[in-house]
């Protein structure tokens, strides 16, 4: 990105990312995406193009399907743990979503 990140400032939840609002469920990155464009989409998720979980600068936020999403994030997991990738990941990762939204 050749733009500088907006750090969130306030908390920071388990996760690295940033919370705010009495419950603390307000998600900064998807309330800052959400006043910029307008409602997230059902089985969208917003991906911080410039890998800055506390980033809530619009021009850094994209809609992205939240299969695409959970691969990216994996990948980027596995790439830092120097683990090799499953041979079919996105129907490794369709199976654990669909556990997970059961």
């Amino acid at each position: 990105m050749n733009t500088e990140c907006w750090v969130w400032t306030g908390r920071v939840n388990a996760q690295g990312y940033g919370v705010g609002g009495h419950s603390k469920r307000l998600i900064a990155h998807r309330f800052s995406y959400e006043l910029a464009n307008g409602l997230i989409p059902e089985g969208c998720e917003v991906h911080h193009l410039c890998g800055n979980r506390i980033c809530v600068r619009p021009s850094h936020l994209a809609l992205i399907e939240r299969i695409a999403h959970r691969r990216e994030s994996f990948i980027e997991r596995m790439k830092t743990k120097k683990h090799q990738l499953p041979f079919n990941l996105d129907s490794w990762l369709r199976q654990r979503l669909d556990f997970i939204e059961e």
